[in-house]
């Protein structure tokens, strides 16, 4: 059966922040709708059976709807699909009538995954980079990384989509430890993530207000599963000068639905963002995110919906 839960979201008083100065001739008039990305996380594809099948399903709902809601994108957050499940992932996802943008999670990390994560979803990134508008990937090779005493692969790329400035940021752990490996990391070194980070909000002065979307695999927040005291300070010292454009962090990795800010109280409450996970496409119900983009002259809004079906063991 089908369960919709509406989220209407929209950053308040966006428009009144001392770094956006509205021109006194302009008017600013009520959004319109553009169009609407979709968001799945967590396939869990380890080669055949049922997991495969869920994400199938999946596939063929955001095909059949891909018109009525106006689908541009679809973001796979993650936890995509590992050993013989890897390249069948990337088989079914192949299916998809919109551009995807495939996300590494930590499974893929710790099922010594990572190297060959980019070169099964490569010609997908190589496509991505044809078709989208500012793409901006780094390296794609071995990064050392000085934390752990060991060549690391990183994915962090960005791009432009009629006004919005959407991100895929690589925070997944490389430890093998049973807790420390579930939680996030800034890779604050060269070749890392946080200089990429930095980098994209450093340059973002010609963005509208909410034009700037997170998509990760690990949520982005102050508490377990995420970051630790230390680093969230470090991304709040850096995200609050850019409040007025950010609009939000999208991630799976906790296989529920969720929401939330980045943190209570000093200094978290000024990072300029909420946090929104999907639930799993592997467990129980499948779960879609869709988010609409709406507009006017000065800012972006958004209003979401979780979409949620039964999986159907046999398709007629």
């Amino acid at each position: 059966m089908l369960s919709l839960l509406l989220l209407l979201s929209c950053a308040e008083n966006a428009v009144e922040d001392e770094n956006i100065v509205i021109p006194e001739e302009v008017v600013i008039s009520d959004p319109t709708y553009q169009f609407s990305i979709a968001m799945i996380a967590d396939p869990h594809i380890g080669g055949g059976g049922e997991h495969s099948e869920r994400l199938r399903q999946a596939v063929q709902w955001l095909n059949d709807h891909q018109e009525s809601r106006s689908i541009d994108l679809v973001f796979v957050l993650g936890d995509i699909g590992w050993y013989e499940g890897l390249p069948e992932s990337k088989e079914l996802l192949d299916e998809l009538d919109i551009p995807y943008i495939p996300i590494i999670g930590d499974n893929e990390v710790h099922f010594g995954e990572e190297e060959h994560f980019g070169t099964v979803y490569g010609p997908q990134y190589e496509r991505l980079s044809e078709t989208l508008t500012d793409w901006y990937k780094t390296g794609g090779g071995a990064v050392w990384n000085p934390e752990y005493d060991q060549n690391s692969f990183f994915y962090n790329y960005a791009f432009s989509h009629k006004g919005l400035r959407l991100m895929s940021i690589d925070w997944a752990s490389r430890s093998d430890d049973p807790f420390f490996g579930e939680m996030g990391d800034l890779h604050d070194f060269d070749g890392g993530t946080w200089g990429f980070f930095e980098e994209e909000l450093q340059g973002s002065e010609a963005q509208k207000a909410n034009s700037m979307l997170i998509m990760s695999h690990i949520p982005m927040y102050f508490g377990p599963g995420s970051f630790d005291e230390a680093e969230a300070e470090q991304v709040v010292g850096l995200t609050e000068s850019y409040a007025d454009r950010l609009y939000a962090n999208f991630s799976g990795h906790f296989h529920f639905n969720a929401e939330g800010p980045f943190g209570v109280g000093a200094p978290f409450d000024s990072a300029g963002f909420n946090y929104y996970v999907t639930n799993a496409v592997w467990d129980d119900v499948i779960a879609v995110r869709m988010v609409e983009v709406w507009e006017n002259e000065v800012e972006f809004s958004f209003q979401q919906e979780v979409i949620e079906f039964e999986y159907q063991a046999e398709i007629e």
